[in-house]
């Protein structure tokens, strides 16, 4: 059973791009635009990207593993925003 709802899962399996936001060393909080999948096997979100492990926000989930995905898009008619927010341990 998975945490997330048929409709997360519906949402999450459609999109591709998302927001990851990591805090640095120096406690201010850093976000940055990644591309993922949803993992079904494991019920988790598998954050990918150009060297991945060299950037800042590997260094930082390393150091502090709380991290926050957002996961949006909008819809032109009506113009209205759609998100989904994801809390959890990086590992």
């Amino acid at each position: 059973m998975s945490v997330f709802t048929s409709d997360e899962l519906d949402y999450l399996t459609t999109q591709g791009l998302a927001r990851m936001a990591t805090v640095g060393r120096d406690g201010r909080p850093h976000i940055i635009p990644v591309t993922y999948t949803y993992n079904a096997d494991e019920d988790s979100i598998d954050v990918g990207g150009i060297a991945f492990g060299e950037g800042k926000k590997w260094r930082d989930a390393k150091h502090n593993p709380k991290v926050t995905m957002l996961i949006d898009d909008v819809i032109p008619s009506p113009r209205r925003a759609r998100a989904l927010e994801v809390r959890g341990d990086a590992e």
